[in-house]
């Protein structure tokens, strides 16, 4: 699943990515406000919906919940702040290099030729939403990465060649 947020600009903000399991839509129903950002899922899958008011009851009647509800809150404003440091201090490739690195934590697969799937399909536009960059400069920053056999690429697909390379790409 992909997190967007639709810009005053018309443009459109990837905030995040999301897979089954997770929890989404959580800040609005703590916050008393209307969601302002839109979960699209990549593939088939059921979802459920649950009323606001009964989350919060359940919330309430289970503080490990709660508990896990703040660490997975506070994973994502870590995610949030690396992507904002990030872009105050690295250029393009080194972006594409971290955001790489740590979706594939989060989301990559091992295959049987000692590479890594990312575990996620993303185009380079989508990239660029995440590290705020320009479509074009992430194009020439994967191949760059390609150029020193750190990763490859497919359509929508991004294999990891060289994951501790990548991880320490400057």
């Amino acid at each position: 699943m992909k997190v967007t947020a639709y810009l005053e600009t018309g443009a459109v903000a990837m905030l995040g990515i999301r897979v089954s399991g997770d929890v989404v839509g959580e800040l609005a129903t703590i916050r008393r406000e209307p969601r302002s950002a839109m979960v699209t899922t990549c593939s088939q899958m059921w979802v459920h919906a649950i009323p606001a008011q009964v989350f919060k009851d359940f919330l309430d009647r289970h503080p490990a919940a709660w508990d896990a509800l703040t660490r997975m809150i506070a994973d994502r404003l870590g995610w949030a702040n690396r992507r904002r440091t990030d872009f105050a201090q690295f250029p393009v490739p080194v972006r594409v290099a971290n955001v790489l690195v740590e979706i594939s934590s989060r989301h990559g697969l091992d295959r049987a030729d000692g590479m890594r799937d990312l575990g996620v399909e993303l185009t380079y536009e989508e990239i660029a939403n995440l590290i705020g960059a320009k479509r074009d400069a992430v194009f020439k920053a994967f191949r760059c990465l390609k150029e020193r056999r750190l990763v490859d690429t497919g359509h929508r697909r991004k294999i990891i060649i060289d994951l501790v390379g990548l991880a320490n790409f400057r």
